[in-house]
């Protein structure tokens, strides 16, 4: 019996890269493409210390967890505290995706180019696409 355990595990941990989910649809694979492109276009709003271009990336009607003159105060203030920062992704998943909204897991981390401290994130962001283009429209902080 323990041989029949023993080749069942060697079997399995030879199966190690073989996933059971469906295979992404070319749509899907399109829709996430879009989406690490707006989180390419907020770390570009970072290195330049944009914050008019970085809170645009925000949904003018976002109420959650900042309304969106809060997070232009926020980034008024960062970058005038700190300067430009690079923004680096450091896991990123899909909870959901959709044509017009979608549910992103991320974790980044936020490094200013002097030597202010910078600040990292887990979050769980919502992204809804409003005329072509994709906004944050909530974020809930996760530990």
């Amino acid at each position: 019996m323990r041989s029949l355990l023993a080749a069942s595990l060697l079997l399995l941990a030879g199966c190690g890269g073989v996933g059971f989910e469906r295979p992404i649809s070319d749509r899907e694979f399109a829709l996430e493409a879009e989406i690490r492109d707006f989180y390419s276009e907020l770390g570009r709003a970072y290195s330049a210390g944009d914050a008019q271009a970085l809170a645009l990336l925000y949904d003018p009607g976002i109420a959650t967890p900042m309304t969106h003159d809060q997070i232009q105060a926020w980034v008024d203030q960062f970058f005038a505290e700190r300067g430009p920062a690079a923004f680096n992704i450091l896991a990123l998943s899909f909870e959901q995706l959709g044509a017009d909204r979608a549910v992103v897991r991320i974790k980044y981390d936020v490094a200013p180019f002097g030597k202010k401290p910078g600040f990292q994130g887990f979050e769980l962001d919502t992204l809804v696409r409003r005329f072509g283009r994709w906004y944050i429209a909530s974020w809930e902080r996760l530990y």
